[in-house]
């Protein structure tokens, strides 16, 4: 239904290229819509339509550090941190410019850097900003808040991809319980987060942890999202793993099979 109502909207919109601002909230609206989605060309198109629309008044200029943000959340879910952390740092300069170093959205416009900084293996520096962000909205919002256990899911993964094991998990576990509380327990959040925990206990050797949050990101897949989805493709990845650590447990009835290491992580 949202969606229906946006692609009126933008088909009711005046069709002058420029400084029509409700287009382009619109067209990014459907952009995030799209991406939620897993419709990741669909969402591409509708951000750089909205651009098209963008004027040069303070608020235009605003909505073009948002669809940089965004743009480079498109590029981190389809794996192009390269390109994403261009988009990102573009939104942080433009931002900052307009607003302060010190604004909540200034802040929201580093993490997601950050992700993608932590991507390209540049944890150090992922952490520190990682770090910064969970103080900022701490003294904004308090901990109990979505932005604050999105960064502290990502701050923990960094920590394990560190070698952290125990603050990964600290992490973790902190950014879960306020996401069920917050959001729900079958939020889609919240089976990210259980995703990075089921890695951190695969190979800490907790397989029985593993698979009992298995289950639960499995159901919340199920019912929340489609096939496609990255969360769906995440956790069919997390269940051959481990499929495949328990038939290498049994010994030799079964060879295992080779895996290779990532982790899940929200931007």
């Amino acid at each position: 239904m949202a969606e229906c109502l946006l692609r009126q909207a933008v088909a009711d919109a005046p069709q002058s290229r420029h400084g029509h601002l409700e287009a382009a909230l619109a067209w990014n609206a459907l952009g995030v819509v799209g991406k939620y989605k897993g419709h990741y060309e669909d969402a591409e198109e509708a951000y750089r339509r909205a651009e098209t629309h963008l004027g040069q008044t303070r608020r235009g200029r605003l909505l073009q550090a948002t669809l940089a943000h965004n743009l480079g959340g498109l590029a981190f879910a389809r794996g192009d941190h390269t390109c994403g952390e261009e988009h990102a740092h573009r939104a942080v300069r433009l931002r900052a410019r307009l607003l302060g170093e010190g604004h909540v959205d200034v802040v929201a416009d580093r993490a997601a850097r950050a992700a993608l900084l932590a991507q390209q293996g540049r944890l150090e520096e992922a952490a520190e900003d990682f770090a910064a962000a969970m103080a900022a909205y701490e003294c904004i919002f308090g901990q109990e808040h979505p932005e604050w256990a999105v960064n502290a899911n990502n701050l923990g993964v960094v920590e394990a991809r560190r070698g952290n094991r125990r603050r990964a998990e600290k992490l973790l576990l902190r950014s879960l319980a306020v996401k069920e509380k917050v959001l729900g327990p079958d939020a889609v959040d919240v089976a990210t987060t259980l995703v990075n925990l089921i890695d951190l206990y695969s190979r800490s050797a907790r397989t029985e942890e593993a698979w009992r949050l298995l289950k639960r990101a499995q159901a919340i897949a199920d019912r929340r999202v489609g096939r496609e989805h990255p969360l769906a493709k995440a956790v069919a990845e997390r269940r051959t793993r481990l499929a495949a650590g328990d038939r290498e447990q049994a010994g030799a009835v079964r060879p295992a099979q080779e895996e290779s290491a990532s982790q899940a992580s929200e931007s």
